[in-house]
């Protein structure tokens, strides 16, 4: 696995499709307003800015990816704590060959490898995935955020 010096990065938001990152994002996130994501920084009125969230209470799941053709228009892919959206959003990272940044969940122990029960193993084997598949993926250990270390990102 590729290494490059660790980063520290501020606050985190669930899965993120960004179109125009500076004026439209999308959420997919089937839980959205329910787990503790009712934060002042997650409002999704229109920003003074014209910025604009719109938020998909669905999984990003093959399903999701087949009726929404204009994922293949987003500008990145960014996928944070995703639990079970974090393989097909590395995978359509891959095939739409998008920039993308992705944070495995570090609680989710039912992905980790049968062989290998740790988080490392589980971004290894995440990153060995996508490069299979073409991707080019590379480990970011970041410093000073309060759960996963680990960000995967084109």
């Amino acid at each position: 696995m590729k290494q490059t010096k660790p980063t520290s990065l501020g606050a985190l938001q669930p899965f993120v499709l960004s179109l125009d990152w500076m004026s439209q994002s999308k959420v997919v996130d089937p839980c959205w307003g329910i787990t503790g994501k009712e934060h002042w920084s997650n409002d999704c009125s229109p920003r003074p800015s014209g910025a604009q969230i719109r938020v998909f209470k669905q999984n990003f799941d093959a399903q999701f990816l087949a009726e929404n053709p204009w994922l293949w228009e987003v500008g990145a892919i960014v996928s944070l704590y995703g639990d079970e959206a974090t393989d097909p959003a590395m995978a359509f990272a891959v095939q739409a060959q998008k920039p993308s940044a992705i944070v495995p969940c570090n609680e989710c122990v039912h992905f980790f490898p049968p062989l290998n029960q740790t988080y490392e193993a589980y971004c290894e084997a995440l990153m060995n995935s996508a490069c299979h598949s073409g991707g080019r993926f590379q480990l970011v250990l970041m410093e000073g955020v309060p759960f996963s270390r680990a960000l995967l990102a084109t």
